[in-house]
């Protein structure tokens, strides 16, 4: 199975949130100090050893002979009972299935009104317990109740001097709405990209900066840099608690941990982990 770089940020930083701090006596990394942040340098070698997990397949819906169509899924969430609300980005709708995949109902469609939708390439639930679509472009966070009544559109933040928004990722943790946004402007004939990494309550009111950037594109005679262009927008996680991981540098394995009201928390690192290819 071939997984991507972003696939794999993502996998590690979801593991990082919800490990404890405890090492094996085996660890060989160590604990540094830099600049006042405490920094755990990773080995390349695991404390515990390479570990197999085998996967059992529950159920499965979808395929040439069944009734239920997906066009492209952009993403999945499940309520507290277990219930999966899968969001399909290309007939902009949003399939429910319980926790043994008998599909219970469609909600959501597409359109510009209240609870409707296009093109959604993301799907959170808050902390109000309520869905949330997201779109990229035009930036727009579009709310949903369980059972699929409209609930509003999330607050996005004013782009001061006018311009475009455009919204990556979304996470909803206990009291927090984690947002990787950006805010676009054409200044002295250069498009200005700021792209931020914050949180707010469900009011819209922000809580909490954890990183951002900014870069600058030429109309006429652009390129692309992967480095630049792919960056760390999608690839950050949050855990309940409110803290987030983020993988800021493009090329090393590094992830920076932020508390939830934005302060950093440790930096963990492997400096012997080669990029992929």
């Amino acid at each position: 199975m071939q997984f991507t770089r972003q696939f794999l940020f993502i996998i590690a930083l979801l593991a990082t949130l919800h490990s404890g701090v405890a090492v094996s006596a085996d660890w060989q990394g160590e604990e540094v100090q830099r600049d006042g942040v405490l920094t755990i340098v990773n080995p390349e070698e695991p404390a515990g050893g390479d570990i197999d997990i085998e996967l059992e397949e529950l159920w499965r819906v979808g395929g040439e002979d069944e009734d239920v169509l997906f066009g492209v899924i952009a993403q999945l969430v499940e309520d507290d009972a277990g219930n999966i609300y899968l969001l399909d980005g290309q007939l902009s709708e949003i399939q429910v299935f319980s926790r043994q995949g008998e599909w219970l109902r469609t909600i959501g469609r597409e359109g510009e009104g209240p609870g409707e939708f296009r093109n959604g390439s993301d799907l959170y639930r808050g902390p109000d317990g309520n869905l949330g679509v997201v779109q990229i472009f035009p930036g727009r966070v579009v709310k949903l109740t369980l059972e699929g009544d409209p609930a509003g559109n999330f607050p996005l933040p004013e782009v001061d001097g006018g311009g475009f928004q455009l919204v990556h990722r979304v996470r909803g943790t206990k009291n927090h709405v984690v947002m990787a946004f950006a805010q676009q402007r054409v200044v002295d004939g250069k498009q200005s990209t700021q792209s931020m990494l914050r949180a707010f309550d469900n009011e819209g009111k922000e809580l909490a900066r954890y990183h951002e950037e900014s870069r600058h594109s030429q109309f006429g005679g652009m390129k692309f840099d992967e480095k630049t262009c792919a960056n760390y927008e999608r690839r950050w996680a949050a855990a309940p608690d409110g803290r987030v991981a983020v993988a800021i540098d493009f090329d090393d394995y590094r992830f920076h941990i932020y508390n939830a009201d934005g302060s950093i928390e440790r930096i963990i690192e492997r400096p012997g982990c080669q990029p992929l290819e």
